[in-house]
């Protein structure tokens, strides 16, 4: 795991230097063990922080030519399958034993398109071309791993921090988005929280030329959904193949020539992969589990630890901790954070840092086996694709609704989802919701993961979001493997008229077939208790967050809120998360 940085200019602006240097700075705790800066030419420089995963000797470094000096490669995340790969290179003469040499390998063979196609990871990445006086910059197919750039008359600036670029730039937040990160929580690619800086989005590379002139290249789109139902004569076989790609996939993120622990939450997702690398690696895997002395789930985490004989760590932290430590963390970031768990997942991240360099971690479950089921059953009720069904699906997935954003000051843009919705052409709102899930909701989660390990200078790995399992998932799997009716549950939901969020969970089991799998490995205590959120005491600090609004709010001025709806939020009973909300805008504007 890594931090890249590049510039491409036209005029051979002189400062280049300078900004790689801050951009390399900023971004350091991406990559501890070494930083590197390569003037390829007068066009174009490459920087690279380095954390030694894979070939922990130097000459791994980046950046990376190739061996016909064609090409220049700066590279963020780890190739699983990239052994598999250099076999199907043998003519290619490497100098290192990395997955980084792979990609050069790999284009300079069998070309960009070959590589994108047949690689299995998580990556963003940049390459130059000396022939076409090119920048390529790639990134993977669920977003895992961020890559940003900036681009006008003069340079193309990327990197893998929003905040190095909007920093080495001098640019201003970009005050445009609020609405949608009041709904959702973070901002659809490819916009960011800056100014003209935007993101490559996941599944895509682009392609930008010595004139500066962009072109977009989309390698990946989900796999053909499986919307069929059966009798149940699949269940096994579906069982089978399911529980052999994730064992495989734990497998390949366990790859590492440093030490591997996982995440631990006592949840069915970390468990399984805990439960699962334990079995892989015997008793030599360290797990970790955050809560506070009054809110925790350490219970839950400690019976897989007991029965895996894990060497379980459970990492306490308070109040002064979390306020100590979120604002530290945006400024991290680059961003609002999008909930409020992000600032415990650091703290335990700092906690194991000081063990190991590798977290195995349970995000995409939910996503590809439809585990949000006060959500994915919406379409019980909307079998046709209407725009009738958007309101109900806001109802249940935005914060802030769109009547409340009227009133709070902030400008009210139309939404992305109402722009997803309208213009892809989806057979079904169940389609809709799973691939609105697997495209986009899922990068809000990966942000958080990948600003809250890598502060620490941590990779984090997520089994759940390989190549080879999402395409049998989504290919092979039908709907009601995701979400399956108990017995007598879905006349009682007819009869009775009930809403998911009345039923899910009380009369059909979330993410069944994935929890079939999951009994070979975990007791059913762990298996089927509802699903918690992370456990958060944001209303037991409700007066805290209230202070904290009004002292950064008068003491700024860059937005205007409708202070007397504000006062009516706050006295509002629950409303803790949506004040937790402002007060992350109000921190972020203050550092930027």
């Amino acid at each position: 795991m890594c931090g890249i940085a590049g510039i491409l200019n036209i005029h051979n602006i002189p400062d280049s230097q300078s900004i790689i240097d801050s951009i390399l700075e900023i971004q350091d705790s991406r990559g501890p063990d070494s930083r590197n800066i390569l003037k390829i030419n007068e066009y174009a420089i490459f920087g690279h922080n380095r954390l030694k995963i894979i070939d922990l000797r130097d000459i791994s470094n980046q950046p990376l030519e190739s061996n016909s000096g064609r090409y220049t490669i700066v590279f963020n995340g780890e190739i699983y399958n990239f052994l598999e790969l250099k076999r199907e290179l043998k003519d290619y003469d490497f100098k290192t034993e990395s997955d980084t040499e792979v990609i050069l390998a790999s284009i300079e063979i069998r070309g960009l398109d070959w590589f994108l196609k047949n690689a299995n990871g998580m990556y963003s990445f940049a390459i130059y071309d000396k022939v076409e006086n090119a920048v390529y910059l790639c990134r993977d197919r669920s977003g895992v791993k961020p890559l940003y750039y900036y681009i006008d008359d003069n340079q193309l600036i990327f990197s893998s921090n929003a905040y190095a670029i909007k920093q080495g730039l001098g640019l201003k937040p970009n005050l445009n988005i609020w609405s949608e990160y009041l709904k959702y929580r973070y901002v659809r690619t490819p916009e960011t929280f800056f100014e003209k800086v935007k993101q490559v989005e996941s599944g895509t590379y682009l392609k930008i030329d010595i004139n500066l002139k962009i072109k977009e290249n989309r390698y990946y789109t989900l796999e053909n959904f499986n919307f069929l139902t059966d009798d149940g004569s699949k269940e096994q076989y579906l069982e089978n193949e399911i529980h052999q790609l994730l064992f495989k996939s734990v497998e390949r993120r366990l790859i590492a020539d440093v030490k591997v622990g996982s995440y631990l939450s006592g949840g069915v997702d970390s468990s399984l992969i805990a439960a699962m690398a334990a079995t892989i690696l015997g008793e030599n895997l360290s797990t970790y589990t955050v809560g506070t002395k009054t809110n925790n789930e350490f219970k839950y985490a400690r019976l897989i630890a007991e029965k895996y004989k894990t060497n379980h760590n459970e990492i306490l932290y308070t109040k002064e901790d979390y306020f100590n430590e979120w604002p530290a963390l945006i400024k991290s970031k680059g961003a609002p954070l999008g909930v409020p768990n992000e600032v415990p997942l650091s703290l335990m991240t700092k906690a194991l840092s000081k063990d190991i360099t590798v977290v195995l971690s349970g995000e995409g479950a939910d996503e590809l086996f439809g585990g949000y089921g006060r959500i994915f059953r919406l379409p019980e009720s909307y079998s046709l694709k209407s725009e009738n069904f958007i309101k109900p699906f806001y109802d249940q997935y935005e914060y802030f609704k769109h009547e409340e954003l009227n009133k709070t000051g902030f400008k009210n843009y139309q939404t992305s989802i109402d722009q997803y919705y309208k213009t892809v052409d989806f057979s079904s709102n169940t389609e809709f919701i799973f691939n609105y899930f697997q495209r986009y909701h899922i990068e809000g989660l990966l942000q958080r993961l990948d600003t809250s390990t890598m502060r620490w200078s941590i990779e984090a790995r997520e089994p759940f979001l390989d190549k080879d399992l999402i395409k049998f998932v989504y290919e092979k799997v039908p709907v009601n493997y995701k979400l399956r009716w108990k017995d007598g549950g879905f006349e009682e939901v007819k009869n009775n008229r009930l809403l998911p969020s009345e039923y899910s969970e009380v009369l059909d089991t979330p993410k069944y077939i994935l929890k079939k799998v999951a009994e070979r490995y975990l007791p059913k205590e762990i298996i089927y208790r509802r699903k918690e959120g992370f456990p958060i005491e944001l209303e037991s600090w409700k007066d805290d967050l209230e202070n904290m609004f009004w002292e950064l709010y008068n003491a700024q001025n860059q937005i205007e809120l409708n202070v007397e709806y504000i006062n009516d939020l706050i006295g509002t009973p629950k409303s803790a998360q949506k004040l937790w909300m402002l007060v992350n805008i109000l921190m972020f504007l203050k550092e930027n």
